[in-house]
């Protein structure tokens, strides 16, 4: 198994965050398989982690970008200097019963960038899109044994909703549902831009 050693950066200090289109497949891809590479080592199979290559998800991520009008949905890429570190992306995905359920399809920081609020900040853009789509709640899916991963949605107010079976790059997987009642709860909510769930999230770090 390689081992990856994760060096912290000090981003800059404003971090850029834009609306993704599909010539940013290549950066979205780099940054999806360094960091699940890492975030994912131990939850899913070695072989298939160290066989996936950034030109199998460039073209992956082109296809789900160019996708986005089309289904309503929303793609954030973050960068630093012109360079991408993170992206997030929803979409509406309504279900029985609920009709105006969103998703959080995916959310992807570079591990060098986690712990400082990138990642709930993105969350937060893919929230107020799915609000401005009158979306009464969102899901996010993850798969169950990322135990990082569900502590970030759960402090974030996510709920554990169950497990089902799944697919992930062409590999089967379990993956766990979060559930959040009312997005609006991750909209910044203060003259300094925090939502609600960033005090929470920050006052869990001390």
């Amino acid at each position: 198994m390689p081992t990856v050693a994760v060096v912290r950066v000090e981003p800059s200090p404003k971090i850029a965050v834009r609306g993704a289109v599909p010539e940013d497949a290549a950066a979205v891809a780099r940054v999806g398989l360094d960091t699940i590479r890492i975030a994912y080592r131990g939850a899913f199979p070695d072989w298939r982690l160290d066989s996936l290559t950034y030109d199998e998800l460039t073209e992956r991520w082109g296809r789900i970008i160019a996708a986005q009008p089309s289904r309503a949905g929303a793609f954030f890429i973050a960068e630093d200097a012109g360079r991408a570190v993170a992206f997030a992306a929803g979409r509406p995905n309504p279900a029985d019963g609920e009709s105006d359920r969103g998703e959080l399809g995916v959310i992807m920081v570079l591990p060098a960038y986690q712990g400082r609020g990138l990642g709930r900040r993105l969350v937060g853009l893919v929230a107020a899109h799915l609000a401005g789509l009158s979306m009464r709640s969102m899901i996010v899916r993850t798969l169950r044994d990322t135990t990082q991963s569900h502590r970030f949605y759960e402090v974030l107010g996510a709920v554990f909703v169950g497990e089902q079976e799944s697919e992930l790059y062409g590999v089967p997987t379990v993956q766990r549902t979060y559930r959040w009642p009312d997005p609006r709860v991750l909209l910044p909510t203060s003259a300094t831009g925090e939502a609600a769930s960033d005090i929470t999230a920050r006052k869990a770090d001390r």
